[in-house]
């Protein structure tokens, strides 16, 4: 009992560190931590989600097609505010000053159905041509900037007025035009399951698709109107009632159904008077997100690792540990007749066998019967690595127990489908729009190269052209406007069409030619192939064009031109979608799974190049239940790894190694007290340790009057004494002043060189330089000071 005592006063004058210092503390951690993990990871994997009606990879499909959309129309607005502006300018360099013959003259434009110019006072109208200019005298008075403001019309094809202010001055007029925008065409692949509507201020002003009932358009028109306050596009689901027709469906509010309405809305980016959104409604099958049974189960398992790791760590670590400790003190107080409890841990054993050997080398009697010999020992690096593997094959279970197939809804194939429909008729309206073009300049009353140079100059501004030239029958380049060509002039061919003019090569030529007249002369515009990216990059997911050697032209993703495409699925579908507008499916199995949809570009011109657009959807990157909740497990299952290596290598690098190096230092002790000095590497209990071994050390040497104390004793007759002070040495008052030998052949300083005869006199006004000063010596200390041998 009383070296119990002892031990505990010896203990408390042991240095000891705070958290996070401890040979218990990283198991503890540890505990908490995965608990905390397996708690988080019920939340997010086995969460109740029944509560989603549609899957959240449907909603984001049909939202990518709102906004596509909304762009589109966005794009159409922007040309028309473009146009009237030129039309503008070009009516006030004319000068035409009278309102009527302003009006007339940007009436001649065939897009505008009617123009009008308005007064800003009143808003009144002043002059107007063609069909009469539905716009509000309030609007009149109060725009200040171009604006688009819908007609209502009704209809599948919508009249927009374009309004703008004639100049920047408060009481300028006002010139609006109509121009009308055919929605049946422009969105004609939406689909024939979906309805698509143009909303302004809660109205329907335009519809198309799937004819649904009035009170089904505007119970969603009011509900985008209210909405749109939060964001300019959102989306919403709501349950169908069960029985009812695709078109006449009501939305309720109860439990869902076997279907779904899913609405998008995106706004125009042009509204500036009326707020106008495109909305789409599309019904689709109630998919009720799955539960996992595994999820419960394998996180289960992640907290019984947990406990059962701290265990093994308390038990095969903290507890020989502090055991270890106990007994170093009792020995260290001077405790010589208490037995030296063994442990399995290999580490462990050892220091308590050098420490035993220890007590009965300083005058401990031998306790055989107290002290048990393990038959079995351990490492506690196998400890370590044990927690730490169990921890990373829990991470690796994830990955099978979440790998299930998680069912493709066919939304997500027939959207993606659409979207490669929509990439092909846009490609293929820009490559027969530079036919036209060419067309409608050869088209004219030109009959020279010169007589076209004015329209080219202004074709070759376009972003989609990289250069507009004329080529002549000989082969040779009359004139050129933008870049330099880079297709071989002689191998243009006559008449009208696009040309793919390379299979080779670092960029992909392509071009449209038109001849000119009877001239003999061909018009060439070379198309930007940054501009062909731009179509493509535009696409949702990984998307090319590939041309009729399934060589790539365009990619979404970094590619090198004319690359071979090498996905098996890929080349199935090329092969398939010969003769039809579109092919798509699902290739693979499980979460490697992917969509692939292929659609040839086979309208107008551009049919003869033989591209098709490819578009490639991972089933891993979807938003699917399945996959989400599996995101979340693998995010789970690298957590616990990471925490299980940290929590390894802590204890590794912390505690094990230290043992083992203590271990190798002890028994060193033990042969030769003399040649080594025992110190703590870290001030936990293995320091604790290193200080008693190092007091039994001590005494060893010196006898067992060392235990019991950190301070290191010197021999008895050692006392300490007092030394007398040295005094400083002065010089005394006659004495002569030291003189300074010269040394041959070691240069002089100027004034300590002598004074010869013919030495010369320093410059008037300036005094000789002052003698060297001598050296200050520095008194030595007190003698007060004290000195210790």
């Amino acid at each position: 009992m009383t070296s119990a005592v002892e031990a505990s006063e010896f203990r408390k004058q042991i240095p000891q560190a705070g958290f996070p210092s401890g040979v218990a503390v990283p198991s503890a951690i540890a505990l908490i931590l995965l608990l905390v993990l397996a708690g988080g990871g019920w939340l997010l994997v086995g969460a109740d989600r029944s509560d989603e009606v549609v899957a959240t990879a449907v909603v984001d499909s049909q939202m990518g097609l709102t906004r596509d959309l909304a762009d589109m129309f966005t794009e159409q607005a922007q040309d028309a505010v473009t146009e009237l502006r030129a039309a503008v300018d070009a009516a006030e360099d004319a000068h035409f000053a009278q309102p009527a013959r302003l009006v007339k003259n940007v009436a001649r434009g065939a897009q505008w159905h009617g123009v009008a110019l308005f007064g800003r006072e009143r808003g009144k109208l002043r002059a107007g041509h063609g069909a009469p200019v539905p716009l509000p005298p309030s609007t009149a008075r109060s725009l200040d900037r171009p604006a688009i403001i819908p007609a209502a019309t009704g209809g599948s094809a919508v009249d927009f007025v374009v309004a703008m202010p004639l100049d920047r001055r408060a009481d300028s007029s006002l010139l609006a035009a109509i121009t009308r925008i055919d929605v049946t065409s422009d969105a004609r692949l939406v689909g024939e399951d979906r309805t698509m509507l143009l909303v302004s201020e809660g109205e329907v002003f335009a519809a198309s698709g799937l004819t649904r009932k009035p009170s089904v358009s505007d119970r969603a028109a009011g509900r985008v109107r209210t909405a749109a306050t939060r964001g300019s596009a959102g989306s919403f689901v709501t349950p169908l009632r069960e029985g009812a027709p695709p078109g006449d469906a009501e939305d309720t509010g109860d439990a869902p159904g076997e279907r779904a309405r899913v609405t998008t809305y995106a706004a125009l980016g042009d509204a500036e008077t009326a707020a106008i959104h495109v909305v789409l409604m599309g019904d689709v099958e109630a998919q009720r997100a799955r539960q996992d049974g595994d999820a419960a189960a394998v996180l289960a398992v992640l907290a019984g690792l947990a406990v059962a790791g701290f265990l093994a760590l308390r038990l095969c670590i903290v507890r020989p540990v502090r055991r270890l400790r106990a007994d170093s003190l009792v020995v260290a107080v001077g405790g010589l007749g208490n037995a030296i409890r063994r442990s399995r841990i290999r580490e462990i054993d050892k220091l308590t066998g050098v420490l035993d050997r220890v007590r009965l080398g300083l005058g401990g009697t031998e306790r055989t019967r107290d002290m048990r010999f393990p038959w079995v020992r351990i490492s506690a690096s196998t400890v370590v690595v044990g927690f730490v593997v169990a921890a990373l094959g829990w991470s690796c279970y994830v990955l099978v127990a979440f790998g299930r197939d998680p069912g493709v809804p066919e939304r997500l194939v027939t959207d993606t489908a659409d979207e490669v429909r929509r990439l092909s008729a846009s490609v293929s309206d820009v490559l027969d729009r530079g036919v036209a073009d060419l067309r409608d300049i050869a088209g004219t009353d030109a009959a020279a190269p010169d007589d076209v140079d004015a329209p080219l100059r202004e074709l070759s501004r376009m972003s989609r052209y990289r250069s507009v030239s004329v080529v002549a029958d000989e082969g040779d380049v009359v004139s050129v406007w933008g870049q330099r060509p880079r297709f071989a002039v002689d191998e243009v061919p006559e008449g009208d069409g696009v040309r793919q003019a390379n299979t080779s090569g670092r960029v992909p030529i392509v071009y449209a030619h038109a001849s000119l007249g009877d001239s003999g002369h061909v018009l060439v515009a070379e198309f930007d192939v940054s501009y062909l990216l731009h179509l493509v990059r535009e696409r949702h997911g990984h998307v090319r064009l590939v041309d009729a050697g399934e060589r790539v032209i365009a990619d979404t993703d970094g590619f090198i031109a004319f690359e071979r495409v090498t996905n098996d699925g890929v080349e199935s579908l090329l092969a398939e979608v010969a003769g039809s507008p579109v092919a798509a499916g699902v290739y693979g199995t499980g979460i490697d799974a992917e969509i692939i949809a292929v659609a040839p570009i086979a309208d107008g011109g551009a049919a003869e190049l033989g591209w098709r657009a490819v578009a490639q959807k991972p089933i891993v990157e979807l938003a699917l239940p399945a996959i989400e909740q599996r995101r979340a497990a693998l995010t789970i299952a690298l957590l616990v790894a990471l925490v299980a290596v940290i929590i390894g290598g802590w204890h590794f690098f912390v505690f094990v190694r230290p043992l083992q190096e203590l271990g190798a230092s002890a028994e060193t002790m033990l042969r030769s007290p003399r040649d080594i000095v025992l110190y703590p590497q870290r001030h936990d209990e293995i320091g604790a340790v290193a200080v008693c071994l190092e007091v039994c050390r001590r005494a060893l040497l010196r006898g067992p009057d060392q235990l019991g104390t950190l301070r290191q004793l010197g021999p008895a007759e050692l006392r300490t004494r007092q030394l007398r002070p040295v005094r400083p040495v002065r010089p005394r008052a006659d004495a002569a002043p030291r003189q300074q030998v010269p040394r041959p052949g070691y240069p002089q300083p100027p004034s300590r060189q002598p004074a010869g005869p013919g030495a010369s006199a320093p410059r008037s006004g300036r005094s000789p330089a002052p003698p060297p000063r001598r050296p200050m010596r520095v008194p030595p200390r007190d003698a007060g000071d004290q000195g210790r041998g």
